[in-house]
């Protein structure tokens, strides 16, 4: 949509779908996220261990790899403080 004639930029398509321009910016960013990545987040996903947007920082400058690694590490040291002094 940002190509056409009526929406040249971020902030025509935010205006168009009524969102911030902030929000077009972070989902046009997941558009980029390698194949390999994408595959890990569904999986936590279906595993019932949704990606958090603090997970999303920690992960999105990270390698395919790391990044993955990191979500699947995630369940060992996961949880609040309280949870994991447990």
């Amino acid at each position: 949509m940002i190509d056409g004639r009526s929406i040249r930029s971020r902030a025509d398509l935010a205006a168009h779908l009524g969102v911030s321009r902030a929000r077009v910016t972070q989902a046009l960013a997941v558009l980029g996220v390698p194949t390999q990545l994408m595959s890990a987040l569904d999986q936590a996903e279906t595993d019932g261990a949704g990606v958090t947007e603090a997970d999303w920082r920690r992960i999105k400058d990270l390698s395919a790899g790391q990044a993955v690694e990191y979500l699947r590490g995630r369940g060992r040291t996961g949880g609040n403080r309280e949870q994991r002094e447990r």
